[in-house]
C-alpha cells in the first residue's frame, strides 16, 4: 500500500472522534494487573516537549550533513537543541501494508537501521516510541500462515539482546494502527493481548515499557472499545486529526477541539487507574482542508500557528504531529520543509514554536 493511500484514511478519523469530544466517554477495559503504573506514568511525564513521527524509511533515505539520519548523532543533539520531547517511529511493514517495499519476508536485519537510530537518539537524550509492524488488520494477524506473531517475537528477542544502552528511555509497541471498521473492538481486544504477551516474553515488565494500542486507527474516539495490558509498566497510544484545519490567522476552533479531545483521553485515563496516554500522531491540516503531504506542502506561517493550537489544547499528551519527515511520498514537513534535498532542516519559526511548546508542555500533568 502507498503513503498516499494511508494518508487517505485520516478523512476516516475526522468522523469517528467526533463521539469522544461530545460525551468524553471512559469506556469499559479489563483491569491491569499490578506493578509498573508509576514508571509508565513518569515516561510520559519526564518527556521535555512534543514529539515527532519521523515516518517508516525517511531514518535511512533523510540526511542530516550528508550522513543518513541513523547514523547521525549531530542530528540527534540537533533535534535535541530544538525542543522535541521524544520521537516516534516505526517498522513500515504488515501483511496489510508493506510500505518500505520489502521484497520478501521481514528478518531481522531489517531492523537494523532503526535500532542504530534509537541507540543514537536515546543517547542524545531523547525517548523514544517504535512499533514493530505498520497498518493492520485483525486478518493479518490470525489469518492461517500469519507471520505477524514470529516476526513480533523475532522483533521483541533483537530488542532484547542487541545492548540498548538506556532501555528505560525506550517504549515498544505491537502495531503502528490496528484497524477493522465497524468491530467495537471485540475481535482486536483478544489479539492485542496474544501479541502483548509475546512482547512480554522477552522485554520483561521489570525492564521494559511496552505500549499498547486499539481499535480503529488509535483512533480517541475509539478508547471506549480499548483493552488493558495485563500488567501495567505500559503507555496506551492515541492518533487524532483535527476537524478543523489550522490556518495562518489561527483559528480557536482548532484549539478547543484539541482541549476536548484531551478532556475524553482524561476521562479514560482516570477511570482506569490513571494509566498513562501519548497522542502519537497528532494530525495538522491545511487551508484546503487536507493532510500536510496530501495538498502540497504547507507554509512557514502555518505551522506555528498549528503547533501552537495543538499544544495550547493538549499538551499534557506531549503530541506529535505527523509526519516530520520530508515531501517526497506524500509524508509532510517540517523537516526537509520545501527545499527540494534530502538534507533534514527546518525553519526559525519551526525552531521558535517546538522550543515554546516544549516549555509549556513540561508544565503540563494529567496524573495529579
Amino acid at each position: 500500500m502507498t503513503s498516499s493511500a494511508l494518508i487517505g484514511r485520516r478523512n476516516l478519523l475526522r468522523a469517528g472522534a467526533a463521539g469522544l469530544l461530545a460525551t468524553g466517554f471512559p469506556g469499559i477495559a479489563k483491569a491491569a494487573g499490578s506493578g509498573g503504573l508509576s514508571t509508565a506514568q513518569s515516561w510520559v511525564s519526564n518527556l521535555s516537549g512534543p514529539g515527532i513521527n519521523i515516518e517508516r524509511s525517511r531514518v535511512t533515505s533523510l540526511t542530516y550533513n550528508g550522513v543518513p539520519l541513523y547514523q547521525s548523532p549531530s542530528f540527534c543533539t540537533w533535534l535535541k537543541s530544538q525542543g522535541v520531547g521524544y520521537v516516534r517511529n516505526f517498522f513500515g511493514w504488515s501483511p496489510y501494508a508493506n510500505v518500505i517495499g520489502l521484497s520478501g519476508n521481514p528478518v531481522k536485519n531489517d531492523l537494523r537501521p532503526y535500532f542504530e537510530m534509537i541507540e543514537l537518539l536515546t543517547t542524545a537524550g531523547i525517548p523514544v516510541r517504535f512499533d514493530f509492524t505498520d497498518v493492520i488488520q485483525v486478518s493479518d494477524y490470525t489469518a492461517s500462515g500469519s507471520l505477524v506473531p514470529a516476526w513480533l517475537a523475532t522483533c521483541a528477542k533483537t530488542a532484547a539482546t542487541c545492548g540498548f544502552t538506556k532501555p528505560s528511555m525506550i517504549c515498544f509497541g505491537a502495531f503502528n494502527e490496528p484497524y477493522d471498521d465497524g468491530t467495537n473492538g471485540s475481535t482486536w481486544n483478544p489479539v492485542l493481548i496474544d501479541a502483548f504477551n509475546i512482547l512480554r516474553q522477552y522485554l520483561p515488565a521489570s525492564k521494559w515499557t511496552l505500549s499498547m494500542q486499539h481499535n480503529y486507527w488509535n483512533d480517541p474516539g475509539h478508547l471506549n472499545e480499548a483493552v488493558l495490558a495485563p500488567d501495567q509498566n505500559v503507555i496506551y497510544d492515541c492518533h487524532y486529526y483535527p476537524l478543523n484545519q489550522p490556518v495562518a490567522d489561527g483559528n480557536a476552533a482548532v484549539q478547543s477541539e484539541w482541549a476536548g479531545v484531551a478532556s475524553g483521553m482524561a476521562s479514560w485515563s482516570a477511570a482506569n487507574g490513571h494509566v498513562p496516554l501519548l497522542l502519537g500522531e497528532a494530525g495538522l491540516w491545511n487551508v484546503n482542508d487536507e493532510p500536510w503531504g496530501g495538498g502540497g506542502l504547507p507554509s512557514a506561517t502555518e505551522w506555528p500557528a498549528a503547533v501552537t493550537d495543538m499544544i495550547q489544547g493538549a499538551g499534557a499528551y506531549r503530541p506529535a504531529p505527523w509526519a516530520i519527515t520530508d515531501g517526497a511520498d506524500g509524508d509532510a514537513p517540517p523537516i526537509n520543509l520545501d527545499t527540494g534535498s534530502s538534507t533534514a532542516c527546518w525553519s526559525s519559526a519551526v525552531t521558535s514554536s517546538y522550543q515554546s511548546a516544549a516549555a509549556f508542555v513540561q508544565k503540563q500533568s494529567y496524573f495529579t
